[in-house]
């Protein structure tokens, strides 16, 4: 399915990669692999950086039935 989407509604902010570094269920630091991975923050490109909010956006994705919820 295509679904074109509002580039308002898309929140784009380096404050999002800081939740990479907040605690939970057995990582009391937060993720390991924050600045060690290749695809972890800080290094990534925002969004904003990639695409052209100037110009239609649409979403592209398949709806499937996961544990009989959907």
């Amino acid at each position: 399915m295509i679904v074109p989407i509002n580039s308002e509604n898309i929140v784009y902010t380096k404050q999002f990669q800081g939740l990479c570094k907040k605690p939970y269920y057995g990582h009391s630091k937060g993720c390991p692999n924050f600045e060690k991975k290749e695809g972890c923050p800080l290094g990534l490109t925002l969004i904003d950086k990639v695409l052209d909010f100037s110009k239609d956006i649409c979403v592209v994705y398949t709806e499937f039935n996961v544990g009989g919820v959907c």
